[in-house]
């Protein structure tokens, strides 16, 4: 077998060269391809809407210090969605039942699912401890009550 010429190493490796470009621009179009895929697949935005609820939805305002709302909703499942109007870090919580993460000043429609809530009355409570003084947020009267009443019968004909 004789020896390439120079014209004919040239041109080969020419050849390799633009096969290697054309897998590399492969390679990428398949990547942006799958990057693609997953972000549709699995939701890419925060802003998404949520999901429809079915149960009653306790609409709070939390300031310092103070919750106040709408806190009366029936027997069911329960939707806390909490927007924090004050200066500084507040929560929600629902004694005995369930905590909130920390809501930030100015943090809005912060929901927290609750559960299924039996008839009865609940306390509400921030459960934030100011670290300078050690004084709780509860301790500064940030508490209210949320009643859970009965379910309303139908009336059968």
């Amino acid at each position: 077998m004789a020896p390439n010429s120079r014209r004919e190493e040239r041109y080969l490796k020419q050849q390799r060269r633009k096969r290697l470009r054309i897998m590399i621009a492969t390679g990428v179009v398949a990547l942006i391809a799958i990057v693609l895929v997953a972000v549709f697949a699995f939701g890419g935005s925060d802003t998404a809407k949520p999901a429809a609820f079915d149960g009653s939805v306790v609409k709070l305002t939390l300031s310092e210090f103070a919750i106040t709302g709408s806190l009366t909703v029936p027997t069911g499942a329960v939707r806390i969605d909490a927007t924090n109007i004050g200066g500084v870090v507040h929560n929600i919580g629902v004694r005995g039942v369930k905590i909130s993460r920390d809501i930030q000043p100015g943090e809005k429609d912060f929901i927290l699912d609750v559960g299924v809530l039996a008839p009865g009355t609940y306390e509400l409570y921030c459960d934030i401890i100011n670290p300078v003084d050690k004084t709780s947020h509860v301790s500064h009267g940030m508490v209210a009550k949320l009643v859970v009443t009965p379910a309303v019968a139908s009336a059968t004909s």
